[in-house]
């Protein structure tokens, strides 16, 4: 039995490997779903988005202090077609619980289709399914007129055929904005926590980690700036690294963006994730690998967003997102 839940684990790992490559210690930590992108602003900056305070909600599951006043009563939802098979759905809704506090709930799944399932002989023996998904609390409270933190608790499971795990993990993140010169600061400890019970003896911790992002807007042009440093966690970090490739593997630890907003109602973005485009290079991608794009549209009772990119050389993954005000006597953006 011991013999086919690892066969069922190795395949896997090998067709989701493009997924799992996002993060460096593939074989240390389990739960990798929980980097995928959970909105198209964030594909759109190179998936990562730690720190403009906006009206979108769901910029919460990268870093629980960008929710607040500005997004409570947003019911927010998205949907990624990672590839064929693979879907992901994520939600969130939440509301102020004073002048400086606000508390909110949210819900992320990934399904990754049917599969076909093989004994260590290479004998068929059917298929089986594979589902990720995590519920979260959070609270989020404004230290003063620029500055916030947040916190947030998550509940992880996961399911492999008829085997499960599960986790409880916490965000903690700090954001700064300062409207008037266009700069915003994020900083967020990601997925710390426990697994409570694997999938074999040995429990695989949640993949934490250390992230820090500025963005900057332009005071004469409709242009603002992104860049995100991840993977701090010192263990991902090696020691030891060749002087020639020092620079290639920094730049691995972070993500570009640059985003395009005529007004309040219109944004289009573009990203680069060097990690990415490295890791699909090796699987034959082309030019455009590392490359992501995105927009979104803002309209007085609701705001839709899309954005594309690849996480497989092969396929296209395409993110749409949803949100409108819930709970109130009127719309409000």
């Amino acid at each position: 039995m011991r013999r086919y839940i690892k066969s069922l684990s190795v395949t896997f790992l090998l067709f989701f490997l493009p997924l799992y490559a996002m993060q460096a210690q593939k074989a240390e930590h389990s739960f990798e779903f929980l980097n995928i992108p959970a909105t198209p602003y964030t594909i759109a900056n190179g998936g990562l988005s730690l720190t403009y305070v906006a009206g979108n909600s769901g910029l919460a599951f990268d870093n629980p202090s960008l929710f607040g006043e500005e997004t409570s009563g947003l019911l927010f939802l998205s949907y990624l077609n990672y590839m064929s098979g693979v879907h992901s759905v994520n939600t969130l809704y939440g509301r102020p619980i004073n002048d400086r506090g606000s508390w909110a709930v949210g819900m992320r799944a990934m399904h990754y289709g049917k599969m076909e399932a093989y004994d260590k002989n290479n004998i068929a023996m059917g298929s089986f399914t594979a589902t990720d998904a995590a519920l979260q609390g959070l609270f989020s409270y404004d230290l003063s007129s620029k500055l916030r933190g947040g916190l947030a608790l998550k509940l992880i499971y996961s399911n492999i055929e008829s085997y499960n795990a599960f986790a409880v993990a916490v965000d903690a993140g700090i954001s700064y904005y300062d409207g008037e010169k266009g700069l915003s600061f994020g900083a967020a400890l990601t997925n710390a926590g426990v697994t409570l019970k694997g999938f074999h003896d040995k429990k695989t911790a949640p993949a934490w980690d250390l992230r820090l992002g500025y963005s900057q807007s332009l005071s004469h042009a409709p242009f603002r700036f992104h860049i995100t440093a991840y993977g701090l966690n010192p263990k991902i970090i090696q020691s030891r690294v060749e002087e020639t490739k020092l620079l290639q593997k920094a730049f691995r630890h972070i993500t570009l963006g640059v985003e395009y907003f005529m007004d309040e109602r219109f944004w289009l973005g573009m990203g680069y994730n060097p990690r990415l485009a490295q890791d699909l290079k090796h699987l034959n991608g082309n030019f455009f690998s590392g490359l992501s794009f995105g927009g979104g549209f803002n309209h007085d009772y609701f705001r839709i967003g899309a954005a594309l990119t690849r996480y497989h050389p092969s396929s296209l993954s395409f993110m749409i997102s949803f949100s409108t005000n819930f709970g109130n006597d009127e719309f409000i953006f």
